[in-house]
C-alpha cells in the first residue's frame, strides 16, 4: 500500500530578515521544493530546524521553523526521518 500524503502544519518562517530569503524570494513559488535541515548546535534553540532552498548547487538559508512549532519535527529529523516532510 502506497502511503498517502497528509497535511502536517503551516507556519511562518522565523528569522527571514536575517538570512538569504530576500536574495532568492523571486525564485520561490508555490510548489518549490525546500529542505528541512536540523541545526542541533544552534545556541539559541536546541530544536532548531532550518528551511533551506537549493538553486544551482548553492544552498540558501531562508530562516527557521518557529520555536513554538519545531520540537516534534526536530525529533523526527534526529531519528533520521529526513524525507517524510515536503515543504
Amino acid at each position: 500500500m502506497k502511503p498517502r500524503k497528509q497535511f502536517f502544519m503551516e507556519c511562518h518562517v522565523a528569522g527571514k530578515l536575517y538570512h538569504d530569503a530576500d536574495d532568492v524570494w523571486s525564485d520561490l513559488k508555490v510548489g518549490t521544493k525546500l529542505q528541512l535541515v536540523r541545526e542541533a548546535d544552534n545556541r539559541y534553540d536546541a530544536d532548531a530546524v532550518q528551511i533551506v532552498f537549493e538553486k544551482d548547487s548553492e544552498e540558501y538559508l531562508l530562516g527557521y521553523i518557529p520555536r513554538q512549532n519545531n520540537s516534534l519535527i526536530a525529533k523526527l529529523l534526529d531519528m533520521g526521518w529526513n524525507n517524510i516532510f515536503e515543504c
